[in-house]
């Protein structure tokens, strides 16, 4: 079975570069590591759920796709069902907009579990859907366009991030209270509406060779993983170093606020940090797509972790507001670095035939290390205090650690 079909290879790659482009950017509105914390700090929300902020899109993301892995291995066409749920995959955010707009400040508990909901819902949508879109990438994508590919994607939505963030600065400027972040829930909202038609454009050709004619049920499935797991070391190695990456949530959840405090500035700062965020996201995305294309997905992966260790060492040292704006330059670049290395080798290491299984496990594995990062957070900031720098310690370690174990990860390229 080719890659895809030739003809509309051109169209599709574009499709899914728009696609992504704007259904990324569109969270910049409410950036799952600047905007949702400080939001949820303003909810008076728990210091835990502060600290989950950043994981709960993600968290719902990862962990749905393995109930259906069994049936995405068996489906010849993916594109209807990724159309169906993608369209309710951008409902919530329309819903915590109308609330942040409709109620006033004083419904706090009803405004923080709307919003909280809503970013979990979305990705929990997203999640059923993430192993039928993963195979639509490889049915609809070039292997050697792949990783230019998701940069392209990460690249727009960067470009439009800078000006995003100016956009984020001057709306918490201009609106106070809830009003303003209602304002960017629903600037959120008009632009994932709008990455579905980009979506819709995709031609999938159906495979007419079954990858996997087992007719596994869930149970079966998941005990067959090992065996899945033993005949692939190095998707298996690649599979933990992902889990410990997770662990970068112990510093993110903060960064914001902490930046905030220690500058001494108002909300209006979460602007900033993500404009300079965003100009971390393009440089990244230029480095990782021009290698990852050039030379497979191992490279920038582990390139990522270095920059990684290198954005959480600044913070470690440093409290000047420019080595800060700085760190967070960093944070866009090695995230989006990452994102390209672990995706591209991940599409190209997964056994064919239990491609959506392979990697639906690999997400769920890393679900237990994002909770576990989270409650970490939450804990050494009410035990030790805001502004401790354990957590930073213990994630420069895990980033270093997890680089070194990259080095066990196969170069599928090289093999071919």
């Amino acid at each position: 079975m080719h890659d895809c079909a030739l003809s509309d290879s051109r169209r599709n790659v574009w499709a899914h570069i728009l696609d992504g482009g704007l259904f990324i950017a569109a969270l910049h509105f409410i950036s799952a590591q600047s905007v949702l914390p400080v939001l949820f700090d303003a909810l008076l929300a728990p210091t835990w759920l502060i600290a989950m902020a950043p994981q709960l899109l993600l968290i719902g993301i990862l962990v749905p796709s393995i109930f259906i892995a069994h049936r995405v291995d068996r489906w010849s066409r993916v594109k209807p069902f990724a159309m169906w749920m993608g369209f309710f995959q951008r409902v919530p955010f329309l819903l915590a907009a109308l609330a942040l707009l409709m109620f006033d400040d004083d419904h706090y508990t009803l405004l923080l579990w709307v919003v909280a909901s809503s970013v979990l819902f979305t990705g929990i949508f997203g999640g059923v859907i993430l192993g039928a879109w993963q195979e639509l990438v490889h049915k609809t994508v070039p292997t050697q366009s792949r990783a230019g590919m998701f940069a392209a994607r990460n690249f727009i939505s960067g470009l439009l991030g800078v000006f995003i963030g100016l956009i984020v600065k001057e709306v918490l400027t201009a609106y106070t209270g809830m009003t303003g972040f209602g304002i960017l829930f629903l600037c959120a909202s008009v632009m994932v509406f709008i990455s579905y038609f980009a979506f819709w454009s995709i031609r999938e050709h159906e495979d007419i060779e079954k990858r996997n004619d087992e007719q596994l049920s869930f149970t079966q499935n998941m005990k067959n993983i090992p065996r899945l797991m033993k005949a692939e070391p190095g998707f298996f190695m690649l599979c933990i170093v992902g889990a410990l990456g997770s662990l970068q949530f112990l510093v993110i959840p903060f960064m914001a606020i902490n930046i905030r405090d220690t500058l001494g500035a108002d909300d209006a700062i979460i602007g900033q940090l993500l404009t300079a965020q965003m100009f971390g996201v393009l440089l990244g995305n230029i480095i990782g797509g021009i290698i990852g294309n050039r030379f497979g997905g191992r490279i920038p992966y582990l390139l990522s972790f270095a920059v990684m260790s290198l954005c959480f060492l600044i913070l470690l040292i440093f409290e000047h507001q420019w080595l800060l704006f700085f760190a967070f330059a960093i944070l866009g670049a090695g995230q989006c670095i990452m994102h390209i290395g672990q995706s591209t080798l991940a599409l190209e290491l997964a056994p064919r035939k239990y491609r959506s299984t392979s990697l639906s496990f690999m997400h769920v594995l890393m679900v237990p290390f994002l909770i576990l990062s989270s409650f970490l957070a939450a804990w050494l900031r009410e035990t030790l205090g805001a502004g401790h720098q354990l957590p930073l310690i213990i994630a420069l370690v895990i980033m270093v650690l997890a680089g070194l174990l990259v080095l066990r990860v196969p170069e599928p390229r090289r093999q071919a």
